[in-house]
């Protein structure tokens, strides 16, 4: 497939000893060829039927014997390559492979950054849609409220609340992790945040670690029981092991 721009090296068409061997008819044709093979079909550089004349006549060139001398001069350089009706611009492939990836990159982070762009606005469009109205914020609060368990400062509260871009899954989640850190073992110990603190720094997102429930052990007559190959022993002052050949209802958990 053609394309559409080519990589075009300023600072080299500027300074290169060979650009700068040029005339000024010789330079313009060869922006001319680069065009030219710009349009070939496979992006390989390859010109085909472009005449010496209707060269010049593009590069805007008059025609005479001299200026006919303009493709010879190209060979020489080892710019070109002729063959009957064929053009080749040396090195063609090579120097716009670099800039083929590099319009690739540059195409692919486009497309990437329209699709986050796209799906951010979906987002927001969602969100706005499903927005729970502030009438309906107050009565979520009085919800919310009752359920947190360090009632401070309710008014600094509510306002932390009502600026809160709150929909039905917000406030879902938001009840859940409170319901979660209830249980928690930092709440347990008492160490519970203020309710503007925990809205403001959105708590609801922390992963908490459950409170420990301790695990009850078995004692028969105060004596503790351990169990060893399936069997139960009371291990009596002494420290004689007895296997336990009693009732379950007369074993004591604590």
């Amino acid at each position: 497939m053609a394309n559409q721009w080519f990589k075009f090296y300023g600072s080299e068409y500027l300074s290169d000893p060979k650009m700068l061997g040029l005339s000024a008819i010789e330079r313009s044709c060869w922006l001319t060829l680069l065009c030219y093979a710009s349009l070939s079909e496979n992006n390989d550089g390859k010109i085909r039927g472009l005449s010496e004349e209707l060269l010049l006549a593009q590069s805007g060139v008059r025609i005479n014997d001299t200026t006919l001398k303009v493709l010879s001069r190209f060979v020489d350089m080892k710019m070109i390559q002729v063959d009957t009706d064929l053009i080749q611009v040396l090195n063609w492939e090579k120097r716009q492979k670099v800039y083929a990836e590099g319009y690739l990159r540059v195409k692919h982070w486009r497309e990437k950054k329209r699709v986050e762009t796209e799906k951010k606005r979906q987002e927001e469009n969602r969100v706005e849609e499903n927005r729970i109205e502030k009438k309906d914020m107050i009565i979520l609060f009085e919800n919310f409220w009752d359920l947190y368990p360090n009632k401070v400062a309710k008014k600094k509260t509510f306002t932390s609340w009502i600026n809160l871009e709150l929909t039905q899954r917000l406030y879902d989640k938001i009840i859940e992790s409170l319901k979660a850190h209830k249980e928690s073992d930092r709440w347990n110990n008492g160490f519970i945040p203020q309710p503007t603190t925990w809205i403001n720094q959105e708590r609801w997102d922390e992963i908490l670690q459950k409170a420990k429930v301790e695990e009850k052990k078995p004692y028969y007559n105060g004596d503790p029981i351990v169990v060893k190959n399936g069997r139960r022993y009371v291990i009596v002052k002494s420290g004689e092991w007895l296997q336990y050949a009693g009732k379950e209802s007369e074993i004591e958990y604590k």
